[in-house]
Order: structure tokens, then sequence, then C-alpha cells
């Protein structure tokens, strides 16, 4: 069974789990499986899930190593966390910057954000392994050919929008 913690608020995020769970109590996007649940206090037993889903969430919580920890608990032995989340690196924030402004506009429920080691490292602090963290670009831009030129000239680090990381949990 898969987890979709934060499964969404508006009408164009997906519910991709065979379970959902999000704070909202009538997200617009309610899938028929729906749980209204803070991810810092899951409502599962223990070892219930062979994979857990982030896309977005996590830089919105306040203490995301609750999170991280119910997540593991909840999940069976070498079951995989998938984590997206902004790339802080991305040339439009970089910009924004080198210019004076907040990198985090669009954004500002925004609570945290890491970059590619910093996201290994939480979920290595809270007992995951094998972690691969890469970059993606999973929404569509509205400047998708100017992103594609910046992953060419610049790099992939700053030219994708969004960090994935996946991790482990351990036997």
């Amino acid at each position: 069974m898969i987890l979709d913690i934060g499964s969404g608020n508006d009408s164009s995020h997906i519910a991709r789990g065979d379970v959902c769970i999000d704070i909202m109590k009538r997200p617009v996007n309610m899938p028929e499986t729906f749980i209204c649940s803070d991810a810092k206090y899951l409502p599962f037993a223990n070892e219930t899930f062979e994979q857990a889903l982030m896309y977005n969430v996590i830089e919105h919580i306040d203490y995301p190593s609750l999170c991280l920890q119910e997540i593991y608990r909840v999940l069976k032995p070498e079951g995989t966390i998938s984590i997206v989340i902004p790339n802080v690196y991305h040339y439009r924030k970089v910009i924004k910057v080198l210019f004076g402004k907040n990198p985090h506009d669009d954004n500002k429920d925004h609570i945290s954000c890491w970059a590619a080691f910093e996201l290994q490292n939480l979920l290595r602090e809270n007992g995951f392994v094998d972690i691969t963290v890469s970059y993606q670009n999973y929404s569509e831009s509205r400047r998708k050919k100017l992103d594609k030129i910046a992953t060419k000239v610049f790099s992939k680090i700053m030219g994708n929008l969004h960090l994935l990381a996946v991790g482990v949990k351990k036997i």
C-alpha cells in the first residue's frame, strides 16, 4: 500500500496513494481514501505501508523530523519514502537573490528549504538509508523553453525546479 501525505488542497493536486492524508478537512481534490490527519501523528499501525509519498509538502511543515519519524514508523522494513521539494538553487531563485528579493515570494507558506545534501542528511538523521537525490521538473513551467536552456547553460542543479529524494527504511 502507498501512503500519500499532503494529497492536496486545490484541483491541480493529484492523489497518488492507496491512502491519502492532508490537514485540510475538505480538500478540493478529495479521493475516496482520504483521511484528515496531521503527518506528525499518523493514525496507522506500525509497518502498514510499502511506500510513502510527500510531493511538495515537507517544506510547509514546522517540524519535519517528527513527520519523518512517523512515516518511518508506518513503513514496512525496506519500505521507501519519496520526497519532492522545490530546488533552492533553481536559476530563477538565484536571480531573485542577486537582485535582493526573497526567492520564495511566490510561496510565502514555505517554512523550510533544503539543498540536496541537507535533504539527504535530514532523511539519514531519521533512520533512512540508501538515499538518492536527483533533480527533476515535476510541474509544467510557464517558462519551459527557458528552463531547458538553463539546464544546458548552467547545470541540472540550476535548471530543474525540484529535488526528488528517495530513502529506504532499514531492516
